[in-house]
């Protein structure tokens, strides 16, 4: 219980500090963002996983999860008896320096103390910029004529790695159908020490996908399904 507004504000000022700081996160791009990344997973550890794409509501609108099929550990999978289909998708852990947002932070509307990102122009664009300065997981399905696959092939063939250099990842098209990604290599360089931190202190990739934990800190699920994934992100590649 909180008595006085002294007590209340210093609550709210230790909720924003504290919000997603264990979280795991996942690459959630709209329309003309940009995110700057260096992979740590490289090819030889990339996971494809099927994965069910499921409907849900909220206040704000409906939108779709994608939830880990649970016949892959054979195991009974509720979304397979209901008939859901599947589709494979490719995971992979990336350190995100920044993302270049055309929108500022929508938390703001509904929490006037949540971060406000710092507006920036690159070449003649306004963008918003978020720090991320952390890992966050990348996520694609194959795309149209495996475009999205054949991508990151194409890459691990060319330079022999995925790891030895950043990217910049795009976003372009707002609804599902025009939405397109493209994945742009920049000039080899060493890692940096936060990167390679970060490489070291991330949790098994494949917990992650199957939703089996749900933190930085490889805290485990305690009360949500089996198969779920970790965090809910509304952006489906």
């Amino acid at each position: 219980m909180l008595r006085g507004m002294n007590q209340i504000k210093e609550k709210a000022q230790e909720a924003k500090a504290n919000f997603g700081k264990n979280r795991i996160r996942w690459i959630d791009l709209k329309d003309g963002d940009i995110a700057l990344l260096r992979f740590i997973t490289d090819q030889e550890d990339i996971i494809q996983a099927e994965m069910h794409s499921v409907k849900k509501m909220t206040p704000r609108g409906e939108f779709f999860i994608k939830e880990y099929c649970k016949s892959q550990d054979n195991q009974p999978c509720e979304l397979c008896a209901q008939g859901v289909p599947t589709s494979p998708m490719y995971f992979m852990w990336a350190y995100v320096y920044d993302i270049m947002r055309r929108q500022q932070n929508p938390r703001l509307a509904r929490f006037p103390d949540a971060e406000k990102w710092e507006r920036v122009v690159v070449k003649d664009i306004p963008f918003f910029k978020e720090a991320v300065n952390g890992p966050a997981i990348f996520r694609i399905g194959p795309g149209k004529d495996q475009k999205y696959k054949n991508m990151l092939v194409n890459f691990a063939d060319e330079y022999g790695t995925l790891c030895d250099r950043d990217y910049k990842l795009v976003r372009t098209g707002g609804a599902k159908e025009t939405t397109d990604y493209s994945l742009i290599a920049k000039d080899p360089k060493k890692a940096s020490k936060e990167v390679l931190q970060a490489k070291k202190d991330v949790p098994e990739l494949a917990d992650v996908v199957s939703g089996k934990i749900k933190s930085l800190d490889g805290e485990e699920l305690e009360q949500s399904e089996p198969g779920k994934a970790a965090t809910d992100p509304a952006e489906l590649f």
